[in-house]
């Protein structure tokens, strides 16, 4: 059987399936933001074999398992008189937040035995700072990154002649306040900004501006690269973040064919990180030079699969299915 651990209203997982249906392939769906608590176990034994409850098949028949997401498993643990302690109420909601993630963690370890498309954050390594560094051990060119705190270091760089752009560490998070949604894009920080700032600040990265020709988004799955040119840099509004999208005039996207060298490379790069699958963000300089910025284990590519006819969704699919077999 395949197994696939996503999220509720992910719609990638929801078009995999859709092809897993069409071959009418053996597949359960757990989804870690429903995930049934209410009647929940785990049992390893010396004398018989592991038991598991919400899933239909004992662990053993799982060949292998899709991470696509997870999420919070379960539900948030409420009070009917939070108010009136406050204190209590969010320690044992860190306290069961931190047992839940075990409960996760438990049960992702009774399919050891299966092969993983992707796999959660405590087998993989999710760090930015990290794959730059293994990505220029390969020889693959990266901007000049930097992690401070400190404005006048800040100021020493911008002043050196270096453009710099600013952007979250981890994968950016929604942040609500007074009712409206705010994204943390990647942003240009100019002398101006400075003014702006305390002598120290929070911890933040910054990096080299590349000036770019074009962005291009790369899907890979074991070996195999599905790639898109991004024509971000003639719009203002997505020429620094092209996830700023212009829906009224989208930036032109095209399929895209890597060097041989440069995939090469990237498949030494995931092949040290332990990665058989991955969207990969890469920058074609003005110069011609290839840049390196991050991959997202688990990112999104129907972005790409979409306006290049790759059909992704059925490659996955088959994928799944071969493995299974």
């Amino acid at each position: 059987m395949i197994l696939i651990l996503s999220k509720e209203y992910e719609e990638s997982t929801n078009n995999v399936i859709d092809w897993l249906e069409y071959y009418n392939a053996s597949y359960f769906r757990c989804n870690g933001d429903n995930f049934d608590l209410s009647d929940f176990f785990i049992e390893i034994s010396n004398t018989h074999e592991d038991k598991i409850s919400n899933i239909p098949v004992p662990s053993k028949d799982v060949k292998i398992v899709w991470y696509r997401r997870w999420g919070n498993i379960g539900r948030q643990f409420k009070m009917n008189d939070a108010k009136s302690n406050l204190e209590f109420y969010n320690s044992i909601n860190k306290y069961i937040t931190q047992e839940k993630s075990k409960i996760s963690h438990a049960f992702f370890s009774l399919f050891e035995h299966s092969y993983w498309l992707s796999k959660p954050a405590i087998y993989t390594i999710d760090d930015k700072f990290l794959y730059l560094k293994v990505a220029k051990s390969t020889g693959i060119n990266i901007p000049d990154t930097y992690i401070l705190n400190n404005k006048s270091r800040l100021l020493h760089i911008l002043q050196s002649g270096i453009k710099l752009i600013s952007k979250s560490m981890s994968n950016a998070h929604r942040i609500r306040f007074d009712g409206e949604t705010y994204i943390p894009y990647t942003e240009e920080i100019t002398l101006e900004d400075l003014d702006k700032l305390e002598e120290t600040f929070f911890v933040s990265l910054f990096q080299e501006k590349i000036e770019k020709e074009y962005e291009i988004r790369t899907f890979f799955l074991e070996g195999d690269f599905y790639s898109m040119a991004i024509f971000s840099q003639f719009d203002d509004k997505t020429k620094i973040d092209f996830r700023k999208y212009n829906l009224s005039k989208p930036n032109r996207t095209v399929p895209y064919r890597l060097p041989r060298e440069l995939r090469n490379k990237l498949e030494l790069l995931m092949q040290k990180l332990n990665l058989n699958t991955g969207s990969i963000d890469i920058i074609k300089s003005k110069t011609g030079k290839y840049y390196f910025l991050e991959v997202n284990p688990v990112g999104q590519f129907g972005m790409t699969s979409l306006p290049c006819n790759y059909y992704l969704e059925k490659k996955i699919a088959e994928f799944l299915i071969s493995k299974n077999n």
